[in-house]
Formats: C-alpha cells, structure tokens, sequence
C-alpha cells in the first residue's frame, strides 16, 4: 500500500469510528433524561450515554495509534488539531480520559466487570468534556476529508 493510500485508509478508519460515536450520540440525545440518578444507570438515556463514551474513546484510542501516525500525521499538517490535543492533554491530567476508559471497560469487558463497576457510573459529571471532544473531532475529521482532494491523492503517490 502506497502512503497515500494507508494515509486515506487511516481518515477514514477514524472517520467510520467517528460515525459510530456519533450514531450513538444522537440515540442519547434522543432518549429522555431520567432525573434520578439509580435509574438513570439503567434508563436508555444513560445506557447511550455509556455507549457514547465507550466508543467515543475507542476514537482516542484509534487517533492516538502507532497505527494512526501517518494519517494523524497528514491530519495535523492540513487542519488546525491544536484543540484537539489540548483535550486530550486535559483529559489526561484532569482524569476525564481515565473515566472515559474505565467507561469503554465496563460496556466491553462484561466478562472482567460486575454490576456495579466504576465504568458504569463514570460518566457522570463528564458530559461537558465529552461533547467537547465530540465536537472538536467532528470538525477535525470533516476539515481533514475535504484535504484529500484528487490532487492531494497524486502527490502523495509520487
């Protein structure tokens, strides 16, 4: 495979797990919220919003991927990922990441996870942070889509 080509593949392996954070977003979004907080862990609302984030840091795991070097590479020269990266760095250092993984295994790894694991109730608190994830990666990888233009895929078989 040519690096045009795995720098295409990789778009749009990040963009097809975008697709699926932002499938299960709006079946969240679209789910009425359930006030009290036990039965909100078991309501469709918080059953999304569990989903959401699990997938949601399934796409910080692709984009920060050995796998995804040279794609994130290509990304970066072309659009303005700065936002991104300072989430990320927040994220990390304010635990927002940690919660989000702790999230990811618990909806994944039913078979390691009780119940009441901490993955289950992690979300809570941390709807802003996501959204603004979400967010910032939506416009990254849509500004990062229209940069592989015909003239761009030449180039880079050269």
């Amino acid at each position: 495979m040519s690096p045009g080509d795995t720098i295409k593949m990789g778009i749009a392996n990040l963009h097809d797990a975008f697709l699926n954070t932002s499938l299960l977003r709006k079946k969240m979004h679209q789910s009425p919220i359930v006030d009290d907080p036990e039965l909100f862990t078991m309501s469709d609302r918080g059953r999304f919003e569990r989903m959401w984030t699990a997938s949601l840091y399934v796409l910080v795991e692709s984009w920060k991927s050995v796998q995804m070097r040279q794609a994130r590479e290509f990304v970066t020269s072309k659009v303005d990922t700065n936002e991104v990266e300072a989430l990320l760095r927040r994220g990390k250092e304010d635990g927002s990441l940690r919660k989000m993984k702790a999230t990811r295994h618990y909806m994944f790894h039913r078979d390691k996870r009780k119940y009441w694991d901490v993955g289950r109730i992690s979300v809570a608190g941390q709807l802003e942070y996501n959204e603004r994830l979400h967010q910032t990666f939506s416009r990254v990888l849509y500004e990062a889509m229209k940069a592989i233009t015909p003239e761009e895929e030449r180039i880079q078989r050269e």
